[in-house]
């Protein structure tokens, strides 16, 4: 009998983001760190709960410093305190001064969806899965289709080289057919070798996809995430500013994005007033500059700070 230990409770336990935040426009905008922070915090309820932290009012408290939700996100301070002020705006939480010493007081507030907001945000969803299953279905249909093709290009050659040999293998002319032979035997495993590799890339891609959730963005949205997903992936190289970085490393990185880097993009794409002259090439430098963006900013801004030895 095997049962449950700590480490397998944590494994199979997640934070949870309302649907709210992407079904409601006035949460839509909201930064992917707000956003995370709100679900930290109300995963902290149970323990209010449990610590007895109730008002009057029988409405559930927390007493949480910004400190340590800095320490939680693996921000700094000044993040942290940028993430409240972001919260409260939104109207995500109430931070009540309690005065007297004590720490404030943080209620969490209900997000806002109308009836009409639900129906739509299903709807897009349901419109999401059918078009990500048929999209799936064509793509193995290709994948088929292109390894059937290439198996019969095989067949045709190898029956145009057994002909080849039979009508012109006499003599001395034997002995020459053998290098041809190799050759030919080359030409058959880089076939099969490049097919192979089509498989594998696609299998990544794929993989990359689902890491995006691209189903959470709007119909639009998706459609363009998907085509500079794809370019990004399969481009020889990318040239960002002055600098030009190989196809390999740009697919290396790709692995590391996810619906939040994602989301940041959004973010500053809609921040943008200028007019852009290749829209798709506008999009991939932005996604690419997120991506390398989010992962300096995650590890550096904590690592500064502790060299700072700041922080309340």
């Amino acid at each position: 009998m095997t049962v449950y230990k700590i480490n397998d409770l944590i494994q199979c336990d997640f934070y949870r983001i309302p649907k709210a935040f992407y079904s409601n426009p006035k949460y839509i905008e909201m930064s992917s760190a707000a956003k995370l922070a709100y679900a930290r915090l109300y995963d902290r309820l149970s323990l209010s709960q449990k610590n007895g932290w109730i008002n009057a009012n029988g409405e559930v408290y927390l007493n949480f410093k910004r400190k340590k939700l800095a320490e939680a996100l693996g921000v700094g301070n000044k993040k942290a305190t940028d993430i409240f002020k972001e919260l409260v705006e939104k109207g995500l939480i109430m931070d009540v001064r309690v005065g007297q010493g004590k720490p404030n007081r943080i209620y969490i507030v209900k997000p806002e969806v109308s009836e009409h907001q639900a129906r739509n945000f299903v709807d897009e969803e349901n419109a999401r899965c059918a078009e990500m299953t048929a999209l799936e279905s064509d793509e193995v249909g290709d994948t088929e289709e292109m390894l059937e093709c290439d198996t019969q290009k095989q067949q045709v050659k190898k029956r145009q080289n057994d002909i080849s040999r039979s009508t012109e293998m006499t003599g001395q002319e034997a002995s020459k057919a053998h290098p041809n032979n190799t050759n030919s035997n080359k030409t058959d495993i880089n076939h099969i070798d490049n097919s192979q590799s089509v498989i594998t890339d696609r299998q990544l891609f794929n993989k990359i996809l689902a890491q995006c959730q691209l189903e959470c963005f709007d119909k639009d949205i998706r459609r363009i995430f998907y085509d500079a997903v794809e370019r990004l992936f399969y481009c020889r190289e990318l040239k960002i500013g002055t600098s030009v970085l190989p196809g390999e490393n740009v697919r290396s990185r790709l692995c590391e994005l996810d619906y939040s880097v994602l989301e940041s993009a959004l973010h500053k794409m809609h921040k943008n007033m200028r007019d852009t002259k290749n829209p798709t090439g506008y999009v991939m430098s932005v996604i690419f500059n997120c991506l390398t963006e989010d992962f300096t900013e995650t590890h550096l801004d904590p690592y500064l700070n502790h060299f700072r030895g700041g922080g309340d």
